[in-house]
């Protein structure tokens, strides 16, 4: 006879060997799932950690290269050497640039990022140029003044010949506009300016001025721009556009021993800033940087005004049509001075303005 009892514990340590193979199985395979899905998780971290990365790097070229198009000084600034480098958020990843080249307006720009120990590298090459001495002239100008002469006493004018003279002005400074080798003249604050004799053209009723400059101090009041003189003819016109010691822009047209003024916008030390001001039969307006900051109804304009023009200067105290002696002098630079015989719009005076940042073609991208 057979001897259940016996039988019953074999069966029964034989069984707990199988659930003890199973579970030791299971375990294996369970470690196994874990590894697997630890591996595919860093993996996934790796390629986000990449991912982010790559696209700081390319924001380090685009960071580069929005300072390049709109910022006339940045190659000088920021080219031959690696930037500093740029937090993106709280998470400490980082990116940072270099800008080289620049002969005929051609760069390379390099950036690199980190993304948590996860490093990618970028390049772009470009080619910058401008298209604002085509656009300005095509909108009609009367006069137009570059100002772009590396020696010499002649400030030529482009559209009639309306030539200017340099007095104790700088030659070859870097000009207001992104992509253009052009060059400016600077003014020492003490004696330089640029005169242009007088014109029958420029005695009109309705009209536009517009010129760009770059102050580097800010005296009580400083001329950029003047066709006025000591006023001792009452029924002379006059005209000047200035900067006072709080960096406010002022333009202001007398008749008959009336001044007729406006001011506002707020510039920057050594920066580049834009000015025009509309006048004629629809009143005086101001613009700075493209952008209306003040307005006057006074329908006046240049008709009785046989004043020469001075720039980087006043000639408020000077005889009649004589443009000397000169007073309130300013110091920086000034660039692209044009007259127009029409009053110019909103959107054309920002047109003028948004026309100093760079075109840019784009040679090679390496992402």
């Amino acid at each position: 006879m057979k001897n259940f009892s016996t039988y019953r514990r074999r069966r029964g340590g034989f069984a707990l060997v199988m659930v003890l193979m199973l579970v030791a199985v299971a375990a294996t395979m369970g470690m196994a799932c874990l590894s697997a899905s630890g591996i595919e998780m860093a993996g996934t971290e790796n390629l986000r950690r990449a991912a982010r990365s790559r696209y700081l790097a390319e924001s380090g070229v685009f960071h580069a290269l929005a300072l390049l198009q709109r910022d006339p000084d940045a190659p000088a600034a920021i080219g031959g050497h690696a930037s500093t480098s740029y937090s993106a958020d709280s998470t400490g990843d980082t990116y940072a640039y270099t800008v080289s080249g620049g002969s005929s307006g051609r760069y390379t720009l390099t950036a690199s990022a980190n993304s948590g120990g996860v490093c990618q590298a970028v390049g772009m090459t470009i080619k910058l140029s401008s298209s604002y001495l085509t656009d300005l002239i095509a909108k009609g100008p009367l006069t137009y003044w570059r100002l772009g002469e590396g020696s010499g006493a002649t400030a030529g004018e482009v559209v009639r010949g309306a030539n200017g003279t340099y007095f104790n002005t700088g030659y070859g400074e870097t000009g207001a506009l992104a992509g253009d080798s052009n060059r400016c003249a600077r003014f020492n604050g003490v004696s330089s300016y640029v005169k242009m004799p007088n014109s029958s053209l420029y005695q009109v009723a309705n009209g536009t001025f517009v010129l760009w400059f770059k102050p580097t101090t800010l005296p009580q009041t400083a001329a950029l721009f003047s066709k006025n003189n000591n006023k001792e003819q009452a029924y002379d016109d006059q005209f000047e556009i200035r900067l006072d010691n709080q960096g406010r822009v002022g333009a202001e047209f007398t008749r008959y021993r009336i001044a007729h003024g406006l001011s506002g916008g707020t510039v920057q030390l050594n920066q580049w800033h834009c000015v025009a001001v509309t006048f004629g039969s629809g009143g005086m307006k101001l613009y700075v940087d493209g952008v209306l900051v003040a307005s006057n109804s006074y329908t006046g304009g240049l008709q009785g005004n046989a004043d020469p023009i001075i720039l980087g200067a006043s000639a408020s105290s000077s005889p009649v049509w004589q443009g000397w002696p000169l007073r309130d002098y300013f110091r920086g630079q000034i660039d692209e001075v044009a007259m127009f015989t029409t009053v110019k719009s909103a959107q054309q005076i920002q047109q003028i303005y948004d026309a100093q940042a760079a075109d840019v073609t784009i040679i090679s991208w390496d992402r």
